[in-house]
């Protein structure tokens, strides 16, 4: 159950608690002389295993997402160049 008393949990809710390292147990402290990290300050609630695999897979479908717009975006000026030149072949045939 989740802390708001519901049956499921909301997915941006679980995102985030794969992106904080609370959730397996550690922490960071910051400090005027730096920043400290503590391994099992606390009970973790997601397994460290869990926790590295989750990250690792974010950053591959990030990568995968980037490479996606990256094409859709090179396709979008190829299409953009081909409508200028199909244009301009048109008036110089007129």
């Amino acid at each position: 159950m989740s802390k708001w008393g519901r049956d499921y949990w909301n997915k941006r809710y679980i995102e985030k608690m794969f992106s904080n390292v609370k959730y397996i147990g550690d922490s960071y402290v910051n400090t005027t002389e730096g920043e400290y990290h503590y391994s099992n300050h606390h009970p973790a609630i997601i397994s460290p295993k869990i926790f590295d695999h989750r990250s690792i897979h974010k950053k591959y479908l990030e990568a995968i997402s980037s490479k996606i717009q990256m094409v859709l975006l090179r396709e979008s000026i190829l299409n953009t160049a081909e409508n200028v030149l199909f244009t301009k072949l048109l008036t110089l045939n007129s």
